[in-house]
């Protein structure tokens, strides 16, 4: 027995210990920029959960003047060398936030996926039928065309986004802006809940190419429109349909599909940059 408790406080003391060195590598992180580099931008998620950032002082990287001074702090290691010493030990222990969400996904990719599937549900229940179907089937081609065409060179083809940018650009021909935005953002989320990654930047990206790809393509078919469309002197509004019987003159398909065209080209051409530059600045 006496064995038995001497073993269960020498336990205790080692997960004090612990506990401490994590909360003391943690602050060091935060608050001097050599170790926040040392460590590859890595943080102890648990412990800022508990500890709270305010303690922590998480955000000393914008707001403390000394983050970039170590000589600064070394200054407190002497009369706490056994703490410093606790937090040196545990430096390594942590995540970056990458990592951190990346887990997060893969411990429920399917909530992920069924999330991301509901936003591409209200995306276009919200934006109504949009486009006929022969323009819809048009947008879906060139949705996959322009993914597969514009992602990045040199890696082998990513055939989960190609396909969720079928499904996209089939659902939001003819779409509003907003349920365009919502519909896409939710297919990115979808994608990153299949291939469990951090959906963060491909969302980011999504809205983004989006916002770009919806206003070229926009202005294309307004100007393509004005040439072609029965409000133009060459093309009656209304035409012959029969003795004394006219019908209205269809505005021509050939705006919207050069729209579509400019939209979805731009769109994942400026998408899958954003989404690179973001995951370079996650640290992936």
């Amino acid at each position: 027995m006496p064995e038995k408790r001497k073993a269960g406080r020498i336990q205790a003391r080692h997960q004090r210990a612990g506990g401490e060195g994590r909360v003391v590598a943690e602050m060091m992180r935060n608050v001097d920029k050599e170790f926040a580099e040392w460590t590859g931008g890595i943080h102890d998620y648990p412990v800022r959960r508990i500890m709270g950032c305010q303690i922590l002082k998480c955000s000393a990287s914008k707001t403390d003047p000394s983050y970039a001074n170590s000589n600064i702090n070394s200054q407190y290691i002497v009369g706490n060398q056994g703490s410093y010493d606790l937090g040196l030990g545990q430096l390594p222990t942590g995540k970056t936030y990458n990592q951190l969400v990346t887990g997060n996904i893969q411990n429920d990719p399917v909530g992920a996926a069924v999330a991301g599937a509901g936003m591409v549900g209200l995306g276009y229940l919200s934006g109504g039928a949009g486009a006929a179907v022969g323009m819809k089937v048009f947008g879906a081609g060139v949705g996959a065309i322009a993914n597969y065409a514009f992602q990045p060179s040199g890696q082998p083809t990513d055939w989960i986004d190609v396909g969720i940018a079928t499904g996209t650009g089939f659902l939001t021909s003819g779409m509003g802006f907003g349920s365009s935005v919502v519909t896409n953002t939710g297919g990115s989320l979808l994608g990153s809940g299949i291939k469990g990654e951090n959906p963060n930047a491909g969302m980011g990206a999504a809205a983004g190419g989006t916002a770009l790809g919806y206003g070229l393509g926009a202005g294309v078919q307004t100007g393509i429109q004005k040439v072609v469309d029965p409000q133009t002197w060459y093309r009656p509004v209304w035409i012959d349909a029969g003795p004394g019987i006219s019908r209205p003159n269809t505005p021509s398909a050939v705006p919207g599909m050069f729209g579509n065209v400019f939209s979805s080209g731009s769109q994942e051409a400026a998408g899958n940059s954003m989404k690179d530059a973001l995951q370079r600045a996650q640290g992936k």
